[in-house]
């Protein structure tokens, strides 16, 4: 998770949580933070629930290779969409 409220003291600032059976954990993800999913095992299933649709305008993407973010992952990326693929930066 990414806050991405400019004027937010954690602007930028990003969070990493695991998810699995094992743990049990959900998160609630407020409007304003950016979430994306990084599957560390094959046949991972994952299931989110969103209040609002991307196609109303209230969804926006960033690049997880942002360097503003500076975020690091677990592992590396081996198989990316398009649609995150070609995210935008930050101007």
């Amino acid at each position: 998770m990414v806050d991405l409220r400019p004027g937010s003291e954690t602007y930028l600032k990003w969070e990493a949580v695991e998810l699995s059976g094992e743990n049990g954990l959900a998160i609630l993800v407020p409007a304003g933070i950016g979430n994306a999913f990084l599957s560390l095992e094959d046949g991972t299933e994952h299931l989110y629930m969103i209040d609002r649709s991307g196609n109303d305008g209230h969804s926006k993407q960033l690049n997880y290779l942002e360097e503003k973010i500076g975020l690091v992952l677990p592992v590396e990326v081996t198989e990316i969409s398009d649609y995150d693929r070609n995210a935008p930066f930050l101007s």
